[in-house]
């Protein structure tokens, strides 16, 4: 893994900590499960109960997308 990689990897623990749980695979991709169980209407919303990329900066563009269908009332 580079370094960048895993500096754009660990921000994202950081920033998302209570809310996703990440990792890497050993193939290299990266993924995120939310730490709760989505409802039915939020599926039917648009979220996703676990997102993955190819690298850690395109999971943060999808962890974005993500939290931006909570809405701004979201906490």
């Amino acid at each position: 893994m580079s370094s960048v990689t895993g500096d754009i990897l660990a921000n994202l623990r950081a920033a998302y900590s209570g809310d996703w749980t990440l990792w890497r695979s050993n193939t290299g991709a990266c993924y995120a499960t939310r730490r709760r169980r989505l409802h039915a209407a939020e599926i039917d919303a648009g979220l996703a109960q676990t997102v993955a990329a190819d690298d850690a900066a395109a999971l943060a563009g999808r962890l974005r997308t993500q939290e931006g269908l909570l809405g701004p009332d979201a906490a």
